[in-house]
């Protein structure tokens, strides 16, 4: 009996999040997701690439997460946006010895088959730029945008 009621109360949440999109989302991908994300909620679904990949954008303790998954229900990878103060050490000393005279507007976390990188998002009076970085401080590419004048 327990597991008929545990089973019922997984079904529901399964159907209630997916009556928030139109897309067909398929069991594999919401039973992936109630397993990695428990306690989820305002779970929004965007099919992706024809239906190969899944995106989901969702509130996790607190925050607003992005998650996509593939059509055989692995999770591909994550983003949510996080303060600068949650910045690995690392990334911070590179912030602080590369980018000298810019203010950081946005920083970001992206998690891709386990690997995390931070884009970080900055400006000083001549440019806008993105920067990616890795957990240890090194830099990927950097991405500049002339200010209008």
């Amino acid at each position: 009996m327990k597991k008929l009621v545990i089973g019922l109360v997984s079904l529901f949440s399964v159907m209630s999040i997916r009556a928030n999109d139109n897309d067909p989302i398929s069991w594999k991908v919401l039973h992936s997701f109630q397993k990695e994300f428990v306690n989820a909620s305002d779970v929004n679904w965007k099919s992706l690439d024809d239906d190969n990949f899944f995106q989901a954008s969702f509130k996790f303790h607190g925050e607003q997460i992005l998650a996509i998954f593939n059509s055989d229900g692995d999770l591909v990878g994550t983003a949510r946006i996080i303060s600068e103060e949650h910045l690995p050490i690392m990334v911070m000393k590179a912030l602080a010895s590369n980018y000298e005279g810019y203010t950081v507007k946005q920083t970001e976390e992206y998690t891709v088959n386990g690997e995390a990188y931070y884009e970080v998002t900055m400006m000083n009076p001549k440019e806008m730029i993105v920067v990616k970085f890795f957990a240890d401080g090194s830099i990927d590419r950097v991405k500049k945008i002339k200010n209008k004048k």
